[in-house]
């Protein structure tokens, strides 16, 4: 495994979006998302960051009613 840093190299972006995305759609790549339903759970979602029960990305989806 190798990381890298996003800000160094701006002018590589499109490409390494691409990349991305081919690794994702191989299924190489995993994109996980931690998801909680409602702004009364907004709060729930950020102390959990704190706890680890997350992994990669959380989302607290808000719907119009």
């Amino acid at each position: 495994m190798q990381g890298f840093l996003t800000h160094v190299r701006v002018d590589r972006y499109p490409k390494a979006r691409a990349q991305l995305g081919d690794w994702i759609d191989q299924g190489k790549l995993k994109n996980i998302e931690y998801m909680l339903e409602g702004i009364e759970n907004a709060g729930v979602a950020f102390c959990d960051l704190f706890a680890g029960r997350n992994f990669d990305k959380t989302i607290v989806r808000i719907s119009e009613e």
